[in-house]
């Protein structure tokens, strides 16, 4: 498929990136922020996101600006009319601070109504999305890029967004993940959890928010019994909700396993680290 590059870009553009979650796919995009810096070292970039997912990317070297969308309001604030002014007025605002940035070109991620309008209200002059997306998101930009797939076996999700990189003439092999800078807080916290860096690290993440997105709880001790016979240093991963079903799943190992449970006690900067 080949990608049609945006013509007359300056050297130093000012970019907003849209998207504003959810957390993996947030991940999925900084590829796109690392293809963009490489290519326009002395860009100002920013990008757009939603409050819950900002851990994520605060303190990213890559990011000039993190503009922050108030998680709080849902769907359906417009119905209540103590939200909905509200709502209104952090729209606003949140359209003023875009505008006071004056950038050039707006790369939607995302993909979605909520993503494309901000560009688009802002007055971004180049909005760039891809055709045929959800929630006739396309209407917002007046750069179309060709439809994205992400059911396609063959393409990883962060090269399709790198396509959104490929649109400014950036030159991309493999996607680069780079930039992400655990506090020293977090690698000591770490440190004292992980004392032995001699051993490969390998690090079990077995619950997401879709219980359908599960593997079998019973394949699990299996897999752990299989790595710690490797010789690894093994961690498990989770959320606070997550410990109970954690525990369970370690109480089929042997005695004195030695895998680190840290389910309920990591945040972002942690995991980084």
């Amino acid at each position: 498929m080949e990608i049609p590059v945006l013509q007359s870009i300056s050297s130093r553009p000012r970019i907003l990136i849209v998207r504003l979650s959810a957390h993996g796919d947030v991940i999925h995009t900084l590829p796109l922020l690392t293809a963009l810096r490489v290519r326009f070292p002395e860009a100002e970039i920013g990008w757009l996101i939603d409050s819950s997912a900002a851990p994520l990317l605060e303190g990213h070297p890559g990011i000039d600006r993190l503009h922050v969308w108030p998680r709080r309001f849902g769907g359906w604030s417009i119905l209540n009319p103590v939200q909905g002014v509200r709502l209104f007025r952090a729209i606003c605002a949140m359209v003023r601070e875009l505008k006071a940035q004056q950038y050039e070109i707006a790369l939607d991620a995302q993909g979605l109504f909520k993503s494309a309008m901000w560009p688009f209200l802002a007055g971004i002059p180049k909005r760039l999305g891809f055709r045929c997306t959800r929630e006739c998101a396309d209407m917002f930009y007046n750069i179309r890029l060709p439809k994205r797939d992400l059911r396609v076996k063959n393409r990883f999700a962060a090269d399709q967004c790198l396509d959104l990189a490929r649109a400014l003439g950036c030159e991309i092999s493999e996607p680069d993940f780079g930039g992400l800078i655990p506090s020293e807080a977090a690698r000591r916290k770490i440190n004292q959890w992980l004392p032995d860096a001699e051993k490969p690290l390998v690090v079990l993440a077995p619950f997401t928010r879709w219980e359908t997105k599960h593997w079998s709880m019973e394949n699990w001790p299996v897999l752990m019994r299989a790595l710690l016979e490797a010789g690894v240093q093994l961690v498990v991963v989770g959320a606070k909700t997550d410990a109970s079903q954690v525990d369970a799943m370690l109480a089929q190992l042997p005695a004195g396993h030695g895998v680190v449970n840290l389910a309920g006690q990591t945040d972002w900067t942690d995991l980084y680290a």
